[in-house]
C-alpha cells in the first residue's frame, strides 16, 4: 500500500459530503437486507468464542468469532471467513449459522469482523482483515488451528478482500500463506480497474466514493486493489459460485477465465434461476445455498494436506 494514498484520504477528508451520505444509506440498507436474509437462521452445534479482539483496543469491529467442531482435538483445519458488505456495511453475526455449519464439517472457523467505510478508510478495512488473519495464525496452538491446512472464504467484498490479502501476500512469500490449500469465493469482484463501466448499482456507488477520495490516482488505486495484478502461480485453488441473476455474475466468469490462463485450478458452480440472488449464501433453505455448502465441503476435503 502506498503512503500516498493515505495522504489523498486526508487532503478529500474521506469524500465529499454527498458521497459519504449516499455511502452511509447503503450502509443501512445493506446492514438491513443482511439481517433479514439472516433472521431464520439458526445456530448449530458447534464450540463457540465469540468477540476475540485481535488488537489491543475494544472495538467490536475489530475482533472475530471462533467456531470449533464439538470433536476435541489439538487442531483442525482452518477456514477464515470474511463477511461482505461492499466493505461498508454487514457483521460477522450474520454469518453464524454458515460458519457453525463449517465448524460441524470438522473445521475450525475464524469469522471477521473488521470496521466499515466511509467511518474508515479501504487501507483500514483491508489491514483489519490482514491483522485478523495474522494474530489468529500466531496463536493457532491456544485456537486449535492445523496451520498445513489453511482455507479462506469470502462472500462479495469480502471475496475480494481474501483474494487480494493471499494473492499480495503470496507474491511478498510472508509466512503461512504457501500453506493455504484453497480459497471459497462467493459472488465476488476481483478487477477493479473497469469499475467505472460497471453494471451494478451498488459498485457504481462505489466507484464515486472511491474517485472522490483518490482524486488524481484513482487508476493506480484500482490496480493496487486488484487481486488479478498479483497472483502468480502460486495462488491456491478456488471454488467459484454464484448466480447468473446476480449483477456481479461477470466478474465470477471472468476471473475463472482469468485463472484458467494461468494455469490456476479452479472449480464454478453457477446457478442459472433468480433464487440465486446477490447474498444467496445467507437464505440457507435455498437449494443454491444448499448446493454450494456442498460443493465447497468437499472442495476443501478434496485440497487438505
Amino acid at each position: 500500500m502506498k503512503n500516498i494514498y493515505q495522504q489523498r484520504i486526508k487532503k478529500a477528508n474521506f469524500a465529499k459530503i454527498s458521497t459519504k451520505l449516499k455511502l452511509s444509506l447503503n450502509k443501512l440498507g445493506t446492514n438491513f437486507a443482511l439481517r433479514v436474509l439472516s433472521y431464520q437462521n439458526k445456530e448449530h452445534s458447534a464450540r463457540s468464542t465469540y468477540d476475540i479482539f485481535y488488537t489491543n483496543k475494544t472495538n467490536p469491529k475489530q475482533s472475530f468469532d471462533l467456531h470449533l467442531p464439538l470433536k476435541n482435538r489439538d487442531k483442525f483445519p482452518v477456514v477464515f471467513y470474511i463477511h461482505g458488505g461492499a466493505w461498508a456495511g454487514g457483521d460477522k453475526s450474520g454469518y453464524t449459522e454458515f460458519c457453525q455449519k463449517f465448524a460441524k464439517m470438522g473445521f475450525a472457523v475464524v469469522n471477521i469482523n473488521f470496521r466499515l467505510l466511509p467511518d474508515v478508510n479501504i487501507l483500514d478495512v483491508y489491514k483489519d482483515c490482514e491483522n485478523a488473519i495474522n494474530y489468529a495464525l500466531n496463536n493457532s496452538t491456544k485456537l486449535s488451528l492445523d496451520l498445513n491446512n489453511i482455507f479462506m472464504i469470502g462472500d462479495s467484498a469480502g471475496a475480494h478482500l481474501i483474494a487480494l490479502i493471499t494473492a499480495k501476500s503470496i507474491q511478498q512469500k510472508k509466512p503461512f500463506y504457501d500453506k493455504i490449500r484453497g480459497l471459497g469465493l462467493y459472488y465476488g469482484v476481483y478487477d477493479l480497474r473497469d469499475l467505472k463501466n460497471t453494471h451494478s448499482n451498488v459498485l457504481k456507488l462505489m466507484n464515486e466514493y472511491f474517485s472522490s477520495v483518490f482524486t488524481d490516482n484513482i487508476d493506480d488505486f484500482y490496480k493496487d486493489f486488484s487481486p488479478v495484478c498479483f497472483i502468480n502461480k502460486n495462488f491456491p485453488p478456488c471454488f467459484l459460485t454464484c448466480g447468473t441473476a446476480d449483477g456481479l455474475y461477470e466478474y465470477s466468469i471472468q476471473f475463472s477465465e482469468f485463472l484458467n490462463k494461468k494455469n490456476i485450478e479452479n472449480e464454478t458452480l453457477f446457478f442459472n434461476t433468480k433464487l440465486a440472488i446477490h447474498g444467496f449464501l445467507n437464505l440457507s433453505k435455498r437449494r443454491c445455498a444448499s448446493n454450494a455448502f456442498k460443493h465447497i465441503v468437499a472442495f476443501f476435503n478434496n485440497h487438505k494436506k
